[in-house]
């Protein structure tokens, strides 16, 4: 969660500045462009906030370019998904690359 002190705010302020050009970076639980699931929200109680903060780290963002996100394509191509897969077991996964040095 980003919050004073976290390792979110560690992660995006210290760690993906300096990460060097052509470096996988993976992020979990992430369901851009959607929300967090409801029942996670208002059963469980998560108050995440991680997605939120990736989602406006990429926005404008020249330098990280999304490789892949398991979420978004189970979501937006369920049918090629399961072409390949035979199962569908969705998924959170978002994968980035830096593709250019500042």
């Amino acid at each position: 969660m980003a919050k004073v002190g976290s390792d979110v705010n560690h992660i995006f302020f210290e760690i993906m500045p300096r990460i060097h050009k052509g470096v996988l970076i993976h992020f979990h639980d992430i369901f851009i462009p959607d929300e967090y699931p409801k029942d996670w929200v208002f059963k469980e109680n998560r108050g995440w906030n991680e997605m939120y903060l990736l989602r406006a780290f990429l926005m404008y963002n020249q330098i990280f370019k999304i490789v892949f996100s398991s979420y978004y394509v189970s979501t937006r191509f369920p049918n090629k998904v399961l072409e390949k897969c035979k199962k569908m077991i969705g998924g959170g996964s978002c994968w980035l690359r830096k593709v250019k040095e500042l």
